[in-house]
């Protein structure tokens, strides 16, 4: 049996990274003009595996650019509860089923109204092309899985947010480590924090659980162990009950220490087992190292 932390495991990691920051960097400046351009509100809108991506840009423009007028929802929220009595928005659309009847009902729900729309997503077949027909495309080239178009998207997500970002010292940090890229840093990333995922494969059942920011990337988390075996389910902290005796993955930032420590607590004294996922890093920037693990948990850690 491999190591879990091989050369060659990650080597292919890094190549896969490097490749989707690449194109992100290059494809986010179509996208920032895009927002750019607006004058009204933006819509942020998600099917399937491209909720991360949407919520990376929601949080980087409601945190970094205050004065857009940002909203995010899942599509069909959107096309059922917004599109009919909103023609004025300019709408973006991430995700990596690009023919699914929610990517079909936002495109053209979009159109009947007039709304500006961009899908960001795997190339999309001839009927759905039908019903874009004025939307803006921006294909993500990549045939791989769900999770690795996901990450693909929301690198794509994260340049662009800080590529419209105002200027500070939180946008110039973010940059920085943006501009020195996440692949270089695969090899720390999976020896620091791999261990706890390491050990919920050891599990039949594990629930998943953080709070709002980390919701999409452990979604990815869940939906990568399930590839492997592990009946994993998501709930948010805010909705975590006392897990007898199930066992609990965390997934936070330092900044959640408190809250975080409030829920051990109330795990442990139901009799529940706890493992962690504890970044301390930027929360903007966490979702990216949580999806880069749960790729490594599904393309490189299939043979152990």
């Amino acid at each position: 049996m491999q190591s879990s932390r091989s050369s060659s495991r990650l080597t292919r990691l890094s190549a896969e990274v490097s490749k989707a920051e690449e194109w992100a960097k290059s494809a986010s400046r179509e996208l920032a003009d895009y927002l750019k351009s607006s004058s009204n509100e933006l819509l942020l809108t998600y099917s399937y595996m491209g909720y991360p991506a949407a919520s990376i840009l929601y949080w980087l423009l409601f945190t970094l650019r205050p004065d857009l007028r940002t909203l995010l929802m899942d599509a069909d929220t959107a096309s059922y509860y917004v599109l009919a009595y909103r023609s004025d928005l300019t709408i973006v659309v991430f995700t990596t089923k690009p023919d699914s009847a929610a990517t079909i009902r936002i495109t053209d729900s979009s159109r009947l109204t007039g709304a500006r729309v961009m899908m960001v997503s795997p190339q999309p077949g001839e009927r759905t092309r039908l019903y874009m027909r004025d939307a803006l495309l921006k294909t993500v080239p990549t045939t791989g899985s769900e999770i690795t178009t996901s990450l693909w998207e929301a690198l794509l997500a994260y340049y662009t947010g800080l590529n419209i970002a105002q200027e500070g010292r939180r946008e110039e940090r973010l940059r920085t480590i943006a501009n020195q890229g996440f692949s270089v840093i695969v090899e720390e990333l999976v020896e620091k924090y791999l261990d706890s995922v390491i050990k919920a494969l050891e599990l039949q059942e594990i629930v998943i659980t953080s709070g709002k920011l980390l919701e999409p990337a452990s979604t990815a988390l869940a939906k990568a162990l399930k590839s492997r075996g592990v009946d994993a389910s998501y709930t948010p902290i805010s909705l975590l009950e006392p897990a007898g005796n199930k066992c609990v993955l965390i997934v936070s930032c330092s900044v959640e220490d408190h809250l975080v420590n409030e829920k051990k607590l109330s795990v442990a004294m139901s009799g529940g087992k706890i493992l962690e996922l504890r970044l301390n890093l930027d929360p903007l920037e966490a979702p990216i190292y949580v999806l880069i693990l749960a790729l490594y948990l599904e393309k490189e850690l299939s043979e152990l």
